[in-house]
């Protein structure tokens, strides 16, 4: 006999993991779960240590960072960029790129999941700007995608 729980008119068959941030799903909007096999395939988009360094350091000349809390940024633009991995194995992505002691932004736990609680970076870019998030972070956001997406 298969292992059934039902939710809301939501019924799962085995178990279910999520991976990246939480928010509120409202009943207008389909949700999406796939495969591992489907995720695995979208992450031959994501851009190398390399492109993801000349991205931040690109938009840190430009005047577009304000703080630590920008990494929260780069973490979502690499999240829908095709990147899976937890922030714990962000920040360590982020420590092994070449930017330099004087980097002047640290990225720890905290800079980035103390902007994502509040849910205005949390779906996709087109939908943060009704979503409430600061124009900084839109402007960041955008630049990120248009620098990484040169390479």
């Amino acid at each position: 006999m298969k292992d059934t729980k039902e939710m809301t008119g939501v019924t799962f068959n085995g178990s279910v993991t999520f991976n990246g941030p939480m928010f509120d799903i409202h009943d207008n909007e389909n949700v999406t779960i796939v495969n591992k096999e489907h995720r695995e395939e979208e992450t031959d988009t994501l851009p190398t240590a390399e492109q993801m360094a000349k991205a931040v350091e690109a938009t840190l000349k430009a005047g577009l960072w304000w703080g630590n809390t920008a990494w929260s940024v780069v973490f979502r633009v690499m999240q829908m960029m095709g990147y899976k991995g937890s922030i714990t194995q962000f920040i360590d992505i982020v420590g092994n790129l070449a930017l330099g002691k004087d980097f002047p932004y640290k990225c720890n736990m905290d800079s980035i999941s103390k902007p994502l609680r509040n849910g205005k970076i949390s779906r996709d870019l087109e939908r943060w700007q009704e979503d409430g998030a600061p124009k900084k972070y839109i402007i960041l956001a955008s630049s990120l995608k248009k620098e990484l997406e040169k390479d």
